[in-house]
Order: C-alpha cells, then sequence, then structure tokens
C-alpha cells in the first residue's frame, strides 16, 4: 500500500469515526455510539503511525520518513 492510499485511507475512516461521534452527541445515533467513534478515529492514526513507523524501519532502519509504501 502507498503512503498516499494509507493517508487516503485513515482520513476517510477519522471522518467517519467524527462523524459517528457528532450524531451520538446529537441524538441521531444511539449514545453508545460516541465510544465507536471515538475509538474508529484513534485507532486509525495508530495504525496509519505504526505502518509509517514501521516502514521506516524496514525501509533503511532509521526513522527519518523516507518509507514511500
Amino acid at each position: 500500500m502507498t503512503e498516499r492510499k494509507l493517508k487516503t485511507l485513515t482520513t476517510l475512516t477519522k471522518v467517519a469515526g467524527f462523524l459517528t461521534l457528532l450524531a451520538s452527541g446529537t441524538g441521531v445515533l444511539p449514545e453508545k455510539w460516541a465510544w465507536i467513534g471515538l475509538v474508529v478515529g484513534f485507532g486509525a492514526s495508530v495504525v496509519k503511525d505504526s505502518v509509517m513507523f514501521l516502514g521506516d524501519l524496514w525501509d533503511d532502519g532509521q526513522r527519518n520518513q523516507s518509507y514511500k509504501g
């Protein structure tokens, strides 16, 4: 997966998580769904950062953001 695809997928997932959080706060969705929105948004961020970090280490052994996918 290329870096651009990963960032796009992460952004879409964060937006979906935020919309879930927002909709549950306004009463459109049940309130317990707010946690789902938080977990999805946070999880997407963690996955992207982890993949980029491990890709950097795999690429040249240094964390210098040279990994491009």
